[in-house]
């Protein structure tokens, strides 16, 4: 019976210590957002007008997305802080900055711009989206870490 007894505490030990809090997977978003995201990709569906549907397109050489002529060299930095900012390349100028909250549970993160108002980012995997609605036409841009 000791022997049981025993055996079960060392299994219930060995149990509490092999349980690691650290691991990647538990990885809170709002310490994964943190730092400068690149644009990826782009599209536009679901258009009330199918002529204005624009395929996925994904970065050129120059990490740039093409959409109707114009390149799109957009980066995205969140900071520790809660505060953000978008950088244009092709202006080689901040287009907005914003402060941001992280909903831990939906993996969302609610962005306030200054000028561009409410966004809400989603983080799949190694890339963030964006997915707005613009005259019942959705535009989702995609960025990489």
């Amino acid at each position: 019976m000791n022997k049981h007894i025993l055996f079960l505490i060392a299994l219930l030990c060995f149990c509490f210590a092999c349980n690691n809090t650290d691991s990647p997977d538990q990885d809170l978003l709002s310490d994964r957002i943190i730092g400068v995201w690149d644009i990826h990709s782009f599209v536009i569906n679901s258009c009330p007008d199918a002529l204005n549907n624009v395929p996925l397109t994904t970065v050129d050489e120059e990490g740039c997305v093409e959409v109707f002529g114009d390149s799109i060299c957009i980066s995205i930095s969140f900071n520790k802080d809660g505060t953000g900012s978008m950088y244009d390349r092709n202006l080689d100028s901040i287009s907005d900055t914003f402060e941001y909250t992280v909903d831990e549970d939906t993996k969302f993160v609610i962005a306030y711009a200054t000028l561009g108002g409410l966004l809400t980012f989603r983080l799949d995997g190694n890339q963030i989206s964006l997915e707005m609605d613009e005259q019942g036409c959705i535009c989702v841009f995609s960025f990489e870490a």
